[in-house]
């Protein structure tokens, strides 16, 4: 894949890649993967959240369809996500993965996906819940036989991205 221009950030950080080294995913997968890490002045700006409290630091997540070269769309993983606090006194992280406001749920497929497996009838999917975990399913899928590609993984940006508001009205 050619890396699109533009694109926001820079590299990742060796902190980056040891993280993610211990997530399944090397080095080279990450750089294909046009994964780059942002600061929080432009994290905000790609989740629209300029103005607004809070750190959105982190890595920035492109998504791109198979067989296209642009990215569709961002989200950013937070190196400092918000945190609440339940009753029991302890935090909970929230908005770790944010991606731009009103935006719906979208499928991440690794770089390189072949657009041919998406009518391909004969090819298992494998669904995982985040994008960093499709992305270790897909080096999975390399290491399977050579000729053919054993399932097609395909990543959801969590379940709570795909719920929807039904009988809410504006007024």
């Amino acid at each position: 894949m050619n890396i699109p221009p533009n694109l926001p950030g820079g590299p990742l950080t060796p902190k980056d890649h040891g993280e993610l080294e211990a997530r399944w995913i090397p080095r080279d997968d990450a750089e294909a993967a046009l994964l780059r890490r942002v600061g929080s002045q432009e994290g905000a700006e790609i989740v629209g959240q300029v103005g607004r409290a809070g750190d959105f630091a982190g890595i920035a997540i492109p998504y791109v369809w198979p067989g296209e070269n642009s990215v569709r769309d961002f989200r950013v993983r937070r190196d400092h996500p918000d945190k609440d606090q339940r009753p029991d006194g302890s935090l909970r992280q929230r908005r770790k993965y944010m991606g731009p406001p009103g935006r719906g749920g979208m499928l991440y497929f690794a770089p390189g996906t072949p657009p041919e497996l998406l009518g391909a009838t004969d090819v298992p999917i494998v669904v995982t819940e985040g994008e960093f975990k499709c992305l270790a399913l897909n080096r999975l899928v390399r290491l399977g036989e050579a000729d053919r590609q054993p399932f097609l993984p395909i990543g959801l940006q969590g379940v709570w991205t795909w719920r929807g508001t039904i009988g809410k009205s504006a007024d």
